[in-house]
Formats: C-alpha cells, sequence, structure tokens
C-alpha cells in the first residue's frame, strides 16, 4: 500500500469510530432528586445572556417556578435559590 493509501484508509477509520452510537444527551440538563439547590447571591444580574439552560426556582413564598436560566432565576429578586432542570408539576 501507498503512503496515500494508508492515510485514507487511517483517516476513513477515524471518521466511522467518530459515527459509533452515544448518547448525546447532556447529563447535566437533566433535573436528579439528588440536585443541589444553589443560592442566589448578591449583588442580583442586571443582564443575561439568552442561553436557554432552565433552572426550578424556589420563590420567597415557597412557591416554585421555572425559569429559562440561572441568571434569569436570580435577576428575580423573589428567588431564593435554584435547581438544575424545569420544575415538575
Amino acid at each position: 500500500m501507498t503512503i496515500t493509501n494508508l492515510s485514507t484508509l487511517a483517516l476513513s477509520l477515524l471518521l466511522i469510530s467518530g459515527c459509533a452510537a452515544t448518547d448525546n444527551t447532556n447529563q447535566a440538563d437533566k433535573p436528579t432528586n439528588t440536585a443541589v439547590a444553589t443560592t442566589c447571591e448578591e449583588p442580583r444580574p442586571q443582564i443575561c445572556t439568552m442561553e436557554y439552560r432552565p433552572v426550578c426556582a424556589t420563590l420567597e413564598n415557597d412557591e416554585r417556578k421555572t425559569f429559562g436560566s440561572a441568571c434569569s432565576a436570580c435577576g428575580n429578586g423573589l428567588v431564593q435559590a435554584h435547581r438544575p432542570g424545569a420544575c415538575e408539576d
């Protein structure tokens, strides 16, 4: 085999190995019962990016509400803490 053929074979094997079945879900995005609540700290954020990574926030009155991100949750003065993932009904 020539160097070109070996290079092509090696590249093909590399590309094929990248197609192996994998679980593409991000485990950090899934709420779990063991998720630790993160307390919002002062000063509260004034501006947040448009990132969408939902969190379940606990408000002062113990009500729970889903926010689009931890930043947007803590930007709300009524939020005390938040956990990863949307609130379950």
